[in-house]
């Protein structure tokens, strides 16, 4: 379910929409999934700046293990 509410008052610089959502559970697909598309970033990423991150990302990720 997305709430999409407005941010006013004095504090707020700048005014605009804001979304509060709830994630979804995860699942052993949607673990399983996002493991393979980080793997493959990881894999694939050019610079080893952008590998060292999808590593712990990945790491991250495995302490959520479902």
């Amino acid at each position: 379910m997305v709430v999409i509410s407005w941010q006013s008052g004095i504090n707020s610089i700048r005014p605009g929409p804001t979304v509060d959502y709830k994630p979804l559970p995860m699942t052993e697909e949607l673990f399983l999934r996002r493991q393979q598309h980080l793997i493959n970033a990881m894999l694939s990423a050019d610079d080893i700046q952008f590998r060292i991150m999808f590593y712990w990302k990945l790491i991250e990720l495995m302490r959520r293990v479902p």
